[in-house]
């Protein structure tokens, strides 16, 4: 997210999902509001992962929900870092939130069996 400028994290959830069989479109680090919303729109994803490492840009996650709902976009967002706990998270409109890689691959075979049913 904008201003967010660690990806370690990241990085280590990414490596998890793609070693279980998903695909991950990675943005980066620091990446506008704008430009996470057009990938949404663009690529479609099963769902969308936010991670927050810095307390300045957890309410980031806010304005892109609040995009994504505006723009009638409906994906699941899955978030996580070091600034969010799990009722911050829903306050924060998120629909998930993991405390580990192995809970975002958790979250994913969920989200999987809630779309086949």
């Amino acid at each position: 997210m904008r201003g967010d400028i660690h990806d370690i994290g990241k990085n280590i959830v990414a490596s998890v999902v793609k070693s279980s069989g998903y695909k991950v479109i990675d943005l980066g680090k620091d990446v506008p509001n704008e430009k996470i919303v057009e990938a949404v729109e663009r690529y479609k994803p099963v769902a969308l992962g936010l991670s927050a490492m810095m307390t300045t840009t957890v309410l980031r996650i806010r304005e892109i929900v609040e995009e994504l709902k505006r723009r009638n976009l409906r994906v699941p967002v899955i978030v996580g870092g070091a600034s969010l706990n799990e009722n911050l998270s829903k306050e924060l409109g998120a629909d998930f939130y993991a405390r580990s890689a192995t809970d975002v691959v958790r979250f994913l075979k969920e989200i999987e069996r809630r779309e086949k049913n």
